[in-house]
């Protein structure tokens, strides 16, 4: 009698355990989800909306004087910097729960996005306006890294 009451036990420790791992497994895969479905529509917006292409030409501008020489040129992106991003918002306490190069991929990516975010927001040097052009192209290219991260992390959900 106790042989049965202790295999139940285990029987009963076993089904919990297995149950929380299912569970587990089900919460990282909807933070992935979540996550992949961000980047990838926030990828597509800077593609369509050509941000990386309209910094390149602002970078062309001011190395050709058309705005006249040492001419300051400002790009402003109207960004509400709180709510563009709500998945990571909600969930970047959980990106470790993600395997490390993935997660490393997702929070690269969105810091990399953020820093141009904060450069065409109040307060940021493209905003403000700026006679120098290699802020526009170190912009583009932040850009295009972030971009290149996000193929990455989405090509991945096909595979």
């Amino acid at each position: 009698m106790e042989l049965v009451v202790a295999l139940l036990g285990l029987l009963g420790t076993l089904l919990g355990g297995a149950g929380y791992v299912w569970k587990r497994r089900q919460e990282v895969q909807a933070i992935r989800q979540g996550f992949r479905s961000e980047i990838g529509s926030l990828a597509e917006v800077i593609r369509l909306r050509r941000y990386i292409e309209d910094l390149r030409e602002c970078a062309r501008e001011i190395d050709e004087g058309v705005h006249g020489e040492g001419a300051s040129l400002g790009l402003e992106v109207p960004l509400d910097l709180s709510s563009y991003r709500p998945v990571w918002a909600h969930y970047a306490n959980r990106v470790g729960s993600l395997p490390r190069g993935e997660a490393e991929k997702v929070c690269r990516f969105y810091q990399l996005v953020d820093g141009v975010a904060r450069d065409v927001s109040p307060g940021g040097v493209l905003h403000s306006g700026t006679p120098n052009s290699e802020d526009f192209r170190d912009a583009a290219d932040l850009l295009e890294r972030a971009l290149t991260i996000a193929d990455e992390i989405c090509d991945a959900k096909r595979s």
